[in-house]
């Protein structure tokens, strides 16, 4: 599914000639967060087969204990990173809510994400880096901490906290699943902006020649039966 999606969408931005333009800012479908690294929304995990993921995920009860009960899935993707992507910038998904202006404040969680790794996360294959207590100053100096998680196992996390992928100095794709949650009041417009993306357009895939003669085949079959 992933690695479908990716080969669905880089097919548009190359027959479009939008490759410049998914570098600079990208598309409501695909991003490009660092070099060799792809933020991809799929169409897929809004399908029945994922409805899970909305209220009985494995995870949920946690994001309840720290969101509330009526917490809710606010987005969710497909984070995917190639051998060779390089080290992301430190960053943290979203900022601080002031209180009147007050830059001391520091609002009670509000949002968290959740990262399931599709492959077992090791020192070579792209894990992600945290910085423990940066959910109250991003600036903070702590000793950072790098999970290994096995895949399809969750790490739950404050929205605020400062992070970063490393490289991939593997030799396979490395995707990860993305969840945010968040309590009813809070919604993240920037990341996810329809204002700040533009949808990219869909060119339809050509079948290869082989597909083409599977189809016939299949076709002739249906004829003469």
């Amino acid at each position: 599914m992933v690695a479908h999606g990716f080969a669905r969408y880089m097919y548009s931005v190359k027959q479009l000639d939008l490759q410049e333009k998914l570098i600079d800012k990208g598309f409501m479908q695909i991003k490009m967060r660092s070099a060799g690294r792809y933020d991809l929304q799929l169409p897929e995990l809004s399908t029945e087969a994922f409805s899970f993921l909305r209220t009985g995920a494995p995870w949920m009860p946690l994001v309840h204990a720290a969101l509330g009960a009526n917490a809710q899935l606010t987005h969710l993707g497909c984070m995917l990173s190639f051998p060779g992507s390089a080290v992301q910038p430190w960053h943290s998904d979203g900022p601080h809510m002031l209180s009147n202006g007050d830059e001391r404040f520091v609002a009670p969680l509000h949002a968290v994400n959740v990262f399931v790794p599709l492959i077992d996360l090791h020192s070579g294959s792209g894990p992600t880096e945290y910085v423990p207590g940066s959910h109250f100053d991003f600036e903070l100096k702590a000793r950072s901490k790098i999970p290994k998680v096995k895949a399809g196992h969750a790490l739950v996390f404050d929205y605020r906290l400062k992070h970063r992928g490393l490289a991939n100095t593997g030799s396979e794709e490395r995707p990860l699943l993305y969840l945010t949650y968040a309590k009813p009041f809070w919604l993240d417009v920037y990341n996810f902006d329809r204002k700040r993306y533009s949808p990219l357009p869909e060119v339809e895939l050509h079948a290869s020649r082989e597909e083409r003669r599977e189809k016939r085949q299949k076709l002739l079959a249906q004829a003469s039966s």
